[in-house]
């Protein structure tokens, strides 16, 4: 049988088992709290079973009758449990959301603040432009010349001709630039000379480009060429900019699955990399991330947005195992009924006397009042129970690393 409790309209399952002796109902019907009197959860049956079904006011009758101090210890038990749970994992979800939307508005905020200053800058430039074509014509370039420079400027741009890598480099072949435009008569050749090298103008290109140009008309020519070179680079910083803003929402929205239904064939690679995409700005640069994904995977059902919970969890605690840095690794890989993936840390490992307390709820390891304890509580229930899969973990001194194990439909084999 499985236990299921419909969530925003979708229905979530919290348990599955074939275990002989399992119970499911009013188990609390003895309470007398309101919230004992509701039954949020359903049971279905999935295969052919048998039950001992009792009405839940004769167990509730009979455990106050048969044990008034006990069902009233239990009534004030239940009462203080379920609020103190509510407070814990509100608190924990408000820390969690702030400290994305904190990372988000921050690697949203780089691109974005570069798109206004290109924006800016690329609107000067085009309102200036009318001035620098009437300076050509003032100096008696034609129409023709005028449209043999502008090709000449966009094959530069097209051909993507190889730049030094070397700064230093790149910084002599701007000078020599620079010096080379002064000799012939260029004032303030260094703006002339940055905008040619960023698309690797030589020497003899430059001599070619001017060819049919007059000294007289040299600078006006040189200025209509690197004009129209800047448009194309502020252009392209506004591309990259909103590329990668969108980037960022289109990764948000794979982590936060919104409008997907709750179970269907994902791709666990696509949700991994959404996660680590949120995840970036907690990643320090002393972190290097290694992801091991073969070439193909299959498709897994699955819940979207509960793996990539689980993986958030699971890649934060890596992280808090290397405040000095290490190397995260991400592996995963396929047989013919699992996907196993395993995430592994170069941390200080988890103690040996702590093995067997991981997965219990509220245990932490963290000072107090930094973590509430049931992050790998809600990995474990996200991966064991809700996806019917399995979760380990091995840890010493410089290695830790979690292995979970998801079941596949025999049709989705690819592997």
């Amino acid at each position: 049988m499985k236990i299921t409790r419909r969530v925003h309209g979708s229905d979530i399952e919290l348990t599955r088992t074939a275990q002989k002796g399992s119970y499911a109902g009013a188990t609390r019907a003895y309470l007398t709290t309101p919230a004992a009197q509701r039954c949020p959860n359903r049971v279905q049956a999935v295969t052919d079973l048998e039950l001992f079904v009792l009405p839940a006011h004769v167990i509730a009758h009979a455990v106050r009758t048969w044990f008034p101090i006990a069902a009233h210890l239990l009534d004030g038990l239940a009462v203080v449990t379920r609020r103190s749970n509510v407070m814990t994992e509100e608190r924990e979800r408000l820390l969690s959301l702030g400290s994305l939307a904190a990372g988000l508005t921050h690697e949203l905020n780089i691109p974005a603040a570069a798109a206004t200053r290109a924006g800016a800058e690329l609107h000067d430039r085009v309102t200036g432009m009318r001035a620098v074509l009437a300076a050509a014509r003032e100096d008696g370039l034609t129409a023709a010349q005028i449209s043999e420079l502008a090709d000449t400027a966009h094959t530069l741009i097209s051909s993507q001709q190889a730049i030094p890598t070397d700064l230093l480099d790149a910084a002599d072949a701007e000078d020599d630039l620079a010096t080379w435009l002064e000799s012939h008569g260029v004032s303030e050749p260094w703006d002339l000379a940055a905008a040619l090298s960023a698309v690797n103008m030589t020497k003899a290109a430059l001599l070619s480009a001017l060819s049919g140009v007059t000294p007289e008309q040299t600078v006006s020519a040189l200025r209509w060429m690197t004009t129209l070179i800047d448009l194309h680079h502020l252009a392209s910083e506004v591309q990259n900019a909103v590329t990668r803003v969108e980037s960022l929402v289109t990764a948000v929205g794979t982590y936060a699955q919104l409008d997907r239904p709750a179970r269907q064939m994902v791709d666990v690679r696509e949700l991994m990399d959404a996660t680590l995409t949120v995840l970036r700005p907690r990643v320090p640069a002393s972190v290097r991330i290694v992801r091991d994904y073969p070439e193909q995977l299959p498709l897994l059902p699955a819940n979207g947005a509960e793996l990539n919970q689980a993986w958030t969890r699971l890649i934060d605690n890596a992280l808090l195992a290397m405040p000095q840095g290490g190397e995260l690794t991400l592996t995963w890989r396929c047989d013919e009924s699992h996907i196993h993936v395993s995430i592994a840390d170069t941390g200080c490992g988890i103690p040996e006397q702590n093995h067997a307390r991981v997965f219990d709820p509220f245990f932490s390891t963290r000072p107090l009042g930094e973590g509430a304890g049931l992050g790998l509580t809600v990995v474990h229930e996200v991966t064991a129970v809700r996806h019917q899969g399995t979760i380990t973990f091995s840890s010493r001194s410089g290695q830790t690393t979690f292995h979970v194990s998801l079941p596949i439909r025999a049709e989705q084999h690819r592997c």
